[in-house]
């Protein structure tokens, strides 16, 4: 599993990449974001899929704890221990139902979220790159929620993965489940990079915007000594003008 919130945090380092590549840096990251679209879809189905899956996993082992439970009350052998452990598989099971309610929820709000970013950008007949650019440009805090949005995806996820582990255990990998993980990995890595991307585009106004900054300041020092300059020319113009009226003076007779 690719966790997309280490990626995020390893964004601190890229701005030397913006640094020594421009814009050009973003040349190297390819995001297609139908394509990213078309797989949010098809992990959603695949997890509701699973979810499937894990419903009759339930049925069944809800059905088996009230065997072992009739089966305890007629007497029959030391059946403790199975409905111990059946009960504790049965709770692993809704648990997991329950995380993978989660992700697709996520998945889908997901799809809402950029399908609604498509229909933008071709109202207005631009890429996705220059789409990206603007809204960021017109409001630096663009595109915050769809970072969050990667991170919930990302944070169920791996919470998921890790109710997995259990289940393997006890019950083996089925089909829906190695599935649903090929599709999540790929969602998983288009979702880094389109992260990546979005940080990528946020450090770079950034660093324009500090350019901007830094050159606006040169230019109004460069002002400032300008004004400096004019102020001392003008001091040395009057002090030359009053030390030229007192010689006249002095050679006027009865000037005092």
């Amino acid at each position: 599993m690719t966790n997309i919130f280490v990626v995020l945090l390893s964004f601190i380092v890229f701005p030397l990449a913006v640094e020594a590549g421009g814009r050009g840096g973003l040349g190297s990251i390819v995001y297609d974001p139908s394509n990213h679209r078309e797989n949010i879809v098809a992990a959603a189905k695949a997890t509701l899929s699973e979810m499937h899956q894990v419903d009759s996993y339930i049925l069944q082992a809800q059905q088996y704890l009230t065997q072992l439970r009739q089966l305890e009350s007629l007497g029959q052998g030391e059946i403790l221990p199975n409905i111990r452990q059946t009960q504790a598989d049965l709770n692993t099971f809704l648990t997991y139902k329950s995380a993978l309610e989660n992700l697709y929820g996520s998945l889908n709000t997901a799809h809402r979220r950029f399908t609604d970013h498509a229909l933008v950008a071709d109202s207005r007949n631009m890429t996705w790159r220059e789409y990206a650019a603007r809204e960021k440009t017109l409001n630096d805090a663009a595109f915050a929620t769809d970072a969050a949005m990667l991170q919930q995806i990302d944070a169920n996820y791996q919470r998921m993965g890790r109710l997995q582990e259990q289940i393997v255990k006890s019950s083996g990998v089925h089909q829906s489940m190695q599935t649903m993980n090929q599709y999540m990995d790929v969602l998983a890595g288009q979702n880094a990079m389109l992260a990546q991307q979005l940080a990528a585009q946020g450090m770079i106004e950034t660093h324009e915007r500090d350019r901007e900054r830094r050159y606006r300041d040169e230019v109004e020092e460069l002002r400032e000594r300008i004004r400096e300059a004019d102020r001392a020319t003008s001091e040395r113009e009057r002090r030359t003008i009053e030390a030229g009226k007192t010689v006249r003076d002095s050679t006027i007779p009865g000037a005092r």
